[in-house]
């Protein structure tokens, strides 16, 4: 039977039981701003997740660093007690799968409903309620020209971290993930 993985939430309810969920999304790409980056950091691509600040000597850096040196898929999530970053860990695809994927190329009738399954998950990181200052929509950069909307996380020192979750340019899911973390 063919799986599927879960969505950020499922995921966020299981790996957090305890918390009240405020949001949960994924991230893949880190990057900088245009203030943080240097030439020898290369090449700027759109990144969802974006460090605003000056690299490293603020607080934003020591949750960013981690999250650049591997382009994975992270899951962040909010609750009351503060913002969780984990990594997934999809693991590796059964012999199983493969076999009921190739039936089902073959014989219309062997297509079965998928499986909805859960990723390992590997915790990163907290940081606490009392680290964050504010959440609100910011513009940033998204390539040479242009700006897209995005959620921004400003810590205690002023520094912070960007969230273009999907790399949408809807400035109406930014208001709603802050509507959803100021509890509106």
């Amino acid at each position: 039977m063919i799986s599927e993985t879960a969505g950020p939430v499922a995921h966020a309810r299981e790996w957090l039981p305890g918390e009240r969920l405020r949001w949960a999304g994924e991230i893949g790409l880190a990057g900088y701003d245009a203030k943080a980056r240097r030439e020898e950091d290369g090449p700027t691509k759109e990144a969802s997740l974006i460090l605003h600040g000056k690299k490293k000597r603020c607080a934003a850096w020591r949750y960013f660093e981690p999250l650049i040196a591997v382009e994975a898929l992270t899951l962040w999530v909010l609750t009351d007690t503060g913002l969780h970053a984990a990594r997934y860990d999809f693991g590796h695809t059964s012999v199983g799968d493969i076999a009921q994927s190739v039936k089902e190329l073959f014989v219309p009738s062997a297509r079965v409903r998928p499986k909805t399954t859960l990723a390992r998950l590997t915790p990163l990181f907290v940081i606490g309620r009392a680290e964050i200052r504010d959440f609100g929509i910011a513009e940033t950069p998204a390539g040479m020209r242009k700006t897209k909307p995005s959620l921004r996380m400003t810590l205690t020192d002023g520094s912070g971290l960007d969230f273009r979750f999907g790399l949408t340019g809807d400035a109406r899911v930014y208001q709603r993930l802050l509507d959803l973390t100021h509890d509106r």
